[in-house]
């Protein structure tokens, strides 16, 4: 597996992957994101098998925005080893991340990183509410 920066000649296949998930399409967040360099892809075999999106914008503290793995890659490390790149290379020495609570694979995930639950927001998506994860990298 390959971890590198995404460039914007990697957006179509970024996209492809993130509307695979059923989201509707956010090209022009993630073309900003790989903008800033805060877009990290995955590479298996030549094919983009995930990506992740992190900055520092969560109250000046590095925080993983999104995880997406494609699904013929997923169950094999592929969002442990993003999340294990975003975590080395954070600005911050403690990452922050959330995620659904109906997301239970991601909290599996994080948890098993040694992540800890920090909080829950309410309102963001009705009836499943934001929970809050953090971990303490340095």
């Amino acid at each position: 597996m390959i971890l590198r920066r995404a460039t914007l000649d990697d957006l179509a296949a970024i996209v492809a992957v993130d509307r695979d998930h059923g989201v509707a399409p956010r090209t022009e967040w993630l073309r900003r994101r790989i903008d800033r360099s805060e877009c990290v892809l995955a590479i298996v075999d030549g094919d983009l098998a995930g990506f992740l999106v992190a900055d520092d914008a969560f109250f000046d503290r590095t925080f993983v925005r999104l995880v997406v793995v494609a699904h013929k890659h997923r169950r094999r490390g592929v969002a442990n080893a993003l999340v294990a790149d975003a975590e080395s290379r954070a600005r911050t020495p403690t990452v922050f991340s959330s995620s659904n609570r109906s997301n239970t694979a991601m909290h599996a995930l994080l948890r098993a990183r040694g992540w800890v639950e920090s909080g829950v927001i309410e309102g963001l998506d009705e009836l499943d509410p934001e929970i809050v994860f953090r971990k303490r990298v340095r």
